[in-house]
């Protein structure tokens, strides 16, 4: 046997993904201390728990000492109805070293204004936006809709949060003009 083929051997084997592993969330980002970090949860939450969020807040905390102060409660329907009426919150992190930053949290959810095609796949398919996340094979109808409500929801969202920016920057510079 050649030591090439000895050191291969040697070599530890990669451990396999469990299911559990493979859905804790990542704090990457929230280890950089950004200030924006945009996060777009798309699982299957047909009962609007939030537990991806709430798993990622927990890990940031614990991980890192970050705090983070966010409300998505406003982001799930009225009882009895499919349509939420915001697709986004935002948070305030209070990172160890004093620094802040802001999370956006988006939530896969319907809206009444969602585009006609996207409704109507919603009433033909009761689980949108939150089918199963183990059967990855979308026909066209299904692939479509998800990445049709995805622009529409992205779309407000920035268009939302950009003039939000713009008008912060000018009160800050208008602040800054006076003194």
């Amino acid at each position: 046997m050649s030591s090439r083929s000895a050191a291969k051997m040697a070599r530890p084997a990669s451990k396999p993904v469990s299911k559990s592993s493979a859905r804790k969330p990542k704090a990457k980002l929230a280890r950089r201390r950004c200030r924006y970090i945009v996060c777009s949860d798309g699982s299957e939450d047909h009962a609007y728990s939030f537990e991806g969020l709430g798993n990622a807040v927990r890990k940031c905390r614990t991980d890192l000492g970050a705090e983070i102060d966010i409300h998505p409660l406003p982001i799930r329907p009225e009882p009895g109805s499919r349509f939420s009426d915001i697709h986004y919150v935002t948070g305030k992190i209070q990172y160890r070293d004093g620094s802040t930053g802001t999370l956006i949290y988006i939530k896969s959810s319907l809206s009444k204004n969602a585009p006609a095609d996207v409704l109507e796949y919603a009433s033909r398919q009761t689980q949108f936006p939150h089918q199963s996340t183990g059967d990855q094979w979308f026909d066209e109808s299904q692939f479509e809709s998800y990445r049709k409500l995805g622009y529409y929801i992205g779309n407000i969202v920035f268009t939302e949060l950009l003039g939000k920016l713009a008008g912060e920057q000018a009160a800050r510079a208008a602040q800054a003009g006076k003194r």
